[in-house]
């Protein structure tokens, strides 16, 4: 597993750090809590990170319709030499205009040695328009970079 590849030695060696930047095609899978997870008996679903230069992150996921819910915005900060936390919300809605309430993503991404490949442990949190913790958990992503455009479309 990706996960295996993580050595905090490494992060702290001399060098460049391992580039997260750009776009990222996951698979989202709800776990437990408990260390270590264990896959939750729930389909897992793609979704989409990005991560810019500036350290702004957008995910998007197949989850929930996009009527229930909105992008996931937020902030990524570079921890490690291949680790990376990050920090996101997300609207929610019911019926596809009634708000609900808001989901707060946080999260720990571990770089593959050749950068190429990601792994993900994922706290959430729901609240509701007050403000209140109404349901929590957790999870883990797995994915792979973005290729790059080969040659311009014909």
């Amino acid at each position: 597993a990706l996960a295996d590849d993580h050595d905090e030695r490494d992060d702290r060696r001399d060098g460049a750090p391992a580039d997260i930047v750009g776009a990222w095609k996951m698979m989202f899978r709800f776990t437990t809590c408990d260390t270590p997870r264990i896959p939750l008996e729930r389909p897992a679903f793609p979704s989409l990170n990005t991560f810019f230069a500036d350290g702004n992150l957008i995910e998007s996921s197949s989850g929930l319709s996009p009527a229930n819910r909105t992008i996931s915005q937020g902030r990524w900060q570079q921890i490690g030499k291949r680790t990376v936390i990050g920090r996101s919300e997300l609207q929610l809605f019911e019926g596809g205009s009634t708000y609900t309430g808001y989901q707060v993503l946080e999260r720990t991404f571990s770089l593959s040695r050749d950068g190429n490949e990601l792994t993900t442990d994922v706290r959430w949190t729901r609240f509701n328009t007050s403000n209140v913790v109404t349901f929590s958990g957790c999870a883990t992503e797995t994915g792979k970079r973005q290729p790059e455009p080969t040659s311009p479309p014909k």
